[in-house]
């Protein structure tokens, strides 16, 4: 017999529940703690993505202190979310201090670090010169002839190879 196990209304099961990540704030002669737990995984960090962008824009103290020590697991969107918050205290000057780390979870840590700061910065693209948009240009329309050719002999054959066949040659 198939059962299926009680769920609240937010159709996750008791013990999904306990596991889901969490924040938790503190903040005592200019030091900002933040203490993280649950299972940060793809499928569950969007329930605290919203608490870590409200993170993101406190300002006031001197040194950002995050424990991860509670976090059951952790893939790299977990990592990204709390790299995404290090890297916004890290441009306004704040000293951060991680905590609780296992060896594992520095590794991904500073993988997702090393991947985000890699990238350039994307900025406006800048349209290429005028006579490269031009002869873009042209060959845009050297192929849109060809694509037209292409079609009207299709349409000519089919025209020919029907009459033939009406005819009983084909």
């Amino acid at each position: 017999m198939l059962t299926i196990g009680k769920r609240d209304a937010s159709g996750t099961t008791a013990g999904e529940a306990d596991h889901e990540p969490r924040v938790a704030i503190g903040e005592e002669d200019g030091v900002l703690g933040c203490a993280f737990s649950g299972i940060w995984t793809t499928r569950t960090v969007a329930l605290v993505d919203a608490d870590m962008r409200k993170i993101e824009k406190r300002s006031g103290f001197k040194i950002l202190a995050l424990d991860v020590s509670k976090i059951e697991k952790m893939d790299t969107a977990g990592a990204w979310l709390i790299d995404r918050l290090v890297s916004a205290f890290e441009k306004k000057g704040v000293e951060i201090q991680m905590q609780g780390q296992s060896e594992i979870a520095s590794i991904l840590l500073e993988a997702v670090g090393e991947a985000v700061r890699r990238e350039p910065e994307s900025g406006p693209v800048r349209p290429p010169n005028i006579v490269i948009r031009a002869l873009e240009a042209v060959g845009r329309r050297v192929y849109e002839m060809r694509d037209d050719f292409l079609a009207s002999m299709n349409i000519l054959g089919a025209t020919i190879r029907g009459a033939q066949m009406k005819l009983g040659r084909g």
